[in-house]
């Protein structure tokens, strides 16, 4: 009868996953330590980015992953004994599968943390937030002058109407003016003619008296 692999177990696959499980351990810690980094990083880019954000606190899905990576049974955190070769076979392949879970998960989590230290993401959120700052300046500025040429425009219209309702008026006190004018005129010339009569009357007397 053929023997089984888990029968055939190295007598060293104890001490290994000892070794893994330890392992393991370490890299819960880092992920922890790089968690916790990620979200002071994130917190203060963002503040310095002056960026209000009403919603819940953004968690990456590889932070939220490692945390339920994090919470695994009390059974994880130590090695019971085990006598039977294909538990401890079992053991050694999960322990192996979270290690590389591990791994992997450290890796996104430094690449975020390094992203974030590098500040191309911020860098680039508060240029965009310049650009729309600007525009939105734009935009008012071109506001306000198009709300000045609305008022000079309603201004003008208005008193061009007032103009064309006094028009009647204007005309007929001109035409008073006028009419007064004439009637001073016509005064003027009887005056003028008046005077001139006597004036050529006073020069026959004097003729008439310088013969006698």
């Amino acid at each position: 009868m053929t023997s089984s692999p888990l029968s055939t177990l190295p007598s060293t696959s104890i001490s290994d996953l000892r070794k893994l499980h330890e392992e393991n351990a370490i890299l819960k810690t880092t992920l922890g330590s790089l968690k916790e980094q990620l979200m002071i990083d994130l917190e203060r880019q963002l503040k310095n980015g002056q960026q209000e954000i009403n919603r819940e606190p953004f968690t990456p899905s590889f932070v939220i992953k490692a945390e339920s990576l994090n919470q695994t049974p009390k059974a994880r955190s130590s090695i019971s004994s085990i006598s039977s070769p294909a538990i401890l076979w079992r053991e050694l392949q999960l322990e192996r599968k979270r290690s590389q879970l591990y791994r992997k998960e450290c890796k996104s989590l430094r690449t975020a943390v390094d992203a974030l230290s590098e500040g191309d993401v911020i860098d680039k959120l508060t240029h965009r937030i310049g650009v729309l700052e600007g525009e939105i300046k734009d935009i008012r500025d071109e506001n306000i002058a198009l709300n000045k040429i609305q008022k000079f425009q309603e201004t003008k219209l208005m008193s061009e109407e007032t103009l064309e309702q006094e028009w009647p008026l204007k005309i007929y006190i001109l035409e008073q003016d006028i009419s007064i004018l004439k009637s001073q005129l016509s005064k003027s010339k009887i005056l003028a003619n008046s005077y001139r009569k006597e004036k050529l009357g006073w020069k026959s007397n004097i003729n008439v008296k310088t013969e006698l």
